[in-house]
């Protein structure tokens, strides 16, 4: 699988570092980075799932200033390593399923629903829908792939998925055997539609622990698992993307929000 460290910052929040990175697809591809002397910590084992040891983590506050305190005396870097593998080289889609007993975020969709990306009231989806083509994602677009080909500036968000079946409780720890069998429950009854293209963005509520290590090894991450659809295996990118506020001292910037009070969630997530 392929993975690429990226040191950023939590005013950035874990979706924009999500999509700050290339995900993997099925197609190899090898991008051509900036070289770097010091990279993100190598992912922690957690849980189950043998792919999650290839995920990028979204780390703490404190893992990202030690990052940076070392990167400064090691006379700099861009942060960035390449580990090897594929990349989305036609852009990326993102579905979001919010999995929970009601809507997280503020204007999100009802529990229970599924639709397309743009019905999506929540600031995730405001988000989601317009990082595809915006100023920033465009940084990708500075890093080429072996054939010399430009990273696209392009993502869709395409479809969301509010799951209000068997939701995890405020504290239980997750494995990623548990998420990708919720994601196959969804390819399964038609609530998701699979696309090797598309990073399947896992979202809960409070202080669900999703992957086992969140707020103490991680804020985010993502990885890839395979799943069944059509009676064919095929591989699912998919992100963790717990509640950040639950913990605001290891996965917030600490800094007031671009909102204000509206959806403090929302606004330290993007």
């Amino acid at each position: 699988m392929f993975r690429r460290d990226i040191a950023v910052r939590r005013t950035v929040g874990s979706l924009a570092a999500l999509f700050a990175v290339v995900a993997c697809s099925e197609t190899a591809v090898n991008p051509v980075s900036p070289s770097s002397s010091i990279g993100a910590p190598e992912a922690p084992a957690l849980s189950a799932n043998s792919d999650v040891e290839h995920g990028h983590v979204m780390m703490t506050r404190g893992q990202l200033e030690n990052l940076h305190a070392a990167s400064s005396k090691a006379g700099g870097g861009s942060g960035i390593s390449y580990h090897g593998g594929p990349v989305l080289q036609a852009g990326t889609n993102v579905a979001a399923i919010y999995w929970a007993a009601s809507p997280i975020y503020v204007s999100g969709p009802a529990a229970g629903t599924s639709g397309a990306g743009s019905t999506d009231g929540s600031l995730i989806g405001t988000f989601l829908r317009g990082i595809g083509g915006s100023p920033y994602y465009n940084i990708n677009h500075s890093y080429k792939d072996g054939s010399g080909a430009a990273i696209v500036n392009s993502v869709s968000y395409t479809q969301y998925w509010a799951n209000n079946a068997s939701v995890p409780a405020a504290g239980a720890s997750v494995s990623d055997a548990q998420m990708i069998s919720m994601l196959q429950s969804g390819f399964d009854s038609g609530k998701l539609t699979y696309n090797a293209s598309t990073v399947y963005a896992i979202f809960t509520a409070g202080t669900v622990n999703l992957g086992g290590g969140f707020g103490s090894q991680y804020c985010a991450y993502h990885t890839h698992a395979t799943v069944t659809v059509g009676g064919v295996a095929r591989i699912a990118l998919y992100a963790a993307m717990p509640y950040n506020y639950a913990y605001p001292s290891a996965c917030t910037s600490g800094l007031a929000t671009a909102n204000g009070s509206l959806d403090m969630g929302a606004d330290y997530e993007v």
